[in-house]
């Protein structure tokens, strides 16, 4: 199976190279490559826009290299920052109101053996918070849909919510599920408290024997998930007293320099990235597999979700994987859950999976976070730089023998290649400069074709490497959990551990906790197929475990 991006890098080169004639087929093969229905109405605009765009970005790019070198740097003034449309997008949810959609809303969850104070999380946490211009100041969505910061007084005290917990018996219910129910949460004027900044904090307080909670809750519109990163290393210290370290890896930070890359080749991977960007709403939809059959056009958001817990792994198992297979650890993690879409396919006995087979179409949208300037300003932190990537699942592969050594040998081939792409830069460039000037229900239109037909979203977010102290408590555990309209999984690292859940409508994905089960087995399966020794607690028998289930009081 030919990774899609060398497929259309090699049809590409086709068409510059042969006869007009030949040049159509090489273009019917592109639409191929990426899954493009070539029947839809705006597929011919959208291939002319790309070739606009891409020799629109190359003039900026050399506009802004001529004045970078011809101007000095202390004789500009500095710019005052402004939101980008990526954030007004997020704020007014340029989704059509009929599906439903609830506000993006970030949920990260940190688990303690003893519930923090009150009095410790404002002085120690939302003390520290509020020194960001965006999480101390109030949202406004103007009538042209646009997002803008405005002071305004408001209550402190109300950005922190104490939830009562009685986890004294051996039915408990687990954290995750009391997080569930404030996942929809209004942030904007909730229950009628007032205008707020569009954050808060609840306390999962346990009475019982069982661990306690926190939730930081915010809107996606205030930042992304490295972002977010950025503010807790000004929040979070180590528990043992070293210096707290960047979290941010280095592939995430700014780098800047010369293109090592020949116009040609800019100007034609840029119009191969502009195509694959304009015609992203205009794909075939993912083939209606029991886990996908319930996305369409149609559907609507019904706000009952269900988080499936993933078995937390150690970050050095998870590792000792990757090295012994020479991959990344983001390729053993879309491997096991490929694998666990696979199986979960297989038991549920789904007839879209035995007649696809290799060609089924299950396809993910990436978070792609763009590397940015590391600050510590707080007027600079928050920001949203990242563009949805949709990369194939590799749920079809292998079709016979369902082979885990194949399927990641065949997402480490796609993932690496996504790495290198220029699509996440061509797509925020668009977004932030393009969009602007759309109508408003094309761009709803747009938006909502390319969440309708893909089967998943993905996020992946980089975690303090040691136990951390928070609001006066070490965390023991982490995870992150948001609603989208799709099946979302969401994996972050903590502490030398990886946790990880997908929330989900249990109504379209029928028995979906045994995903936790299949994603363990997959694990378990890749590990010995490498050679690599299964710690002993990674091979107990999955249990609702890891941040969020409260074991301990079961």
């Amino acid at each position: 199976m030919m990774d899609a991006h060398q497929c259309a890098r090699n049809q590409l080169g086709k068409m510059v190279n042969i006869s007009t004639e030949g040049g159509a087929v090489a273009f019917v093969d592109l639409w191929k490559c990426y899954d493009i229905n070539p029947y839809h109405p705006y597929v011919s605009a959208s291939l002319v826009s790309a070739v606009v765009v891409s020799f629109s970005i190359i003039f900026v790019a050399f506009r802004w290299k001529w004045r970078s070198s011809s101007v000095a740097k202390s004789s500009r003034p500095p710019l005052k920052r402004s939101v980008s449309n990526t954030s007004s997008l997020m704020a007014s949810m340029c989704i059509p109101k009929r599906h439903n959609m609830p506000d993006p809303i970030i949920n990260i969850f940190i688990e303690f053996a003893q519930c923090p104070t009150e009095e410790d999380m404002m002085n120690l946490v939302v003390a520290k918070l509020l020194q960001y211009e965006r999480l101390a100041t109030i949202p406004v969505v103007d009538q042209q849909e646009q997002l803008s910061f405005h002071q305004m007084p408001f209550d402190t005290q109300k950005l922190v919510r104490r939830i009562l917990v009685n986890n004294n018996t051996k039915e408990c219910e687990p954290l995750h599920k009391v997080a569930e129910r404030h996942l929809h949460d209004p942030l904007d004027d909730p229950k009628g408290r007032g205008k707020l900044p569009w954050w808060e904090i609840l306390l999962l307080d346990n009475q019982g024997t069982g661990n306690s909670a926190c939730i930081w809750r915010i809107h996606h519109a205030l930042g992304d998930g490295i972002s977010l990163a950025t503010v807790g290393q000004q929040i979070l210290e180590y528990a043992d007293g070293s210096p707290m370290t960047s979290v941010i890896p280095k592939g995430m930070m700014e780098k800047r320099g010369k293109p090592q890359m020949a116009l040609p080749s800019l100007a034609g991977k840029l119009l191969t990235a502009a195509i694959q960007v304009l015609t992203m709403p205009h794909t075939w939809s993912d083939d209606p597999t029991v886990f996908s059959k319930a996305m369409g056009t149609n559907m609507v958001h019904n706000h009952d979700r269900e988080i499936v817990l993933f078995p937390t792994l150690p970050l050095d198992f998870v590792k000792a994987i990757k090295n012994a297979a020479k991959v990344s650890i983001n390729d053993v993690l879309f491997t096991c859950l490929s694998q666990a879409i696979r199986d979960y396919l297989d038991e549920q006995d789904c007839p879209v999976i035995k007649e696809q087979g290799a060609n089924l179409l299950c396809r993910a949208l990436i978070a792609a976070v763009l590397p940015r300037t590391v600050s510590n300003a707080a007027v600079d932190t928050l920001k949203n730089k990242w563009f949805f990537l949709s990369s194939d699942l590799g749920v079809g592969v292998s079709p016979d023998k369902n082979d885990i050594l194949e399927r990641l040998q065949y997402l480490h081939n796609h993932l690496s290649s996504l790495k290198t792409s220029p699509v996440p830069m061509v797509g925020l460039a668009m977004q932030n400069h393009l969009a602007p000037y759309t109508p408003r229900a094309l761009s709803e239109y747009l938006f909502w074709n390319t969440l309708s037909k893909r089967s998943v979203s993905i996020s992946n977010v980089p975690g303090p490497a040691k136990t951390c102290m928070f609001a006066g408590q070490p965390g023991i555990g982490c995870n992150m959990f948001l609603s989208n309209i799709m099946p979302h999984v969401a994996f972050i690292s903590y502490a030398g551990q990886i946790s990880g859940n997908i929330t989900l409508d249990p109504s379209a994905v029928p028995n979906c906790q045994s995903l936790s089960r299949h994603l363990h087995n997959a694990v378990v399966t890749l590990a010995e197929r490498l050679d690599v020794p299964v710690p002993k607690e990674v091979l107990l028998p999955p249990k609702v475990d890891g941040p969020g289930s409260n074991a301990e009081a079961q």
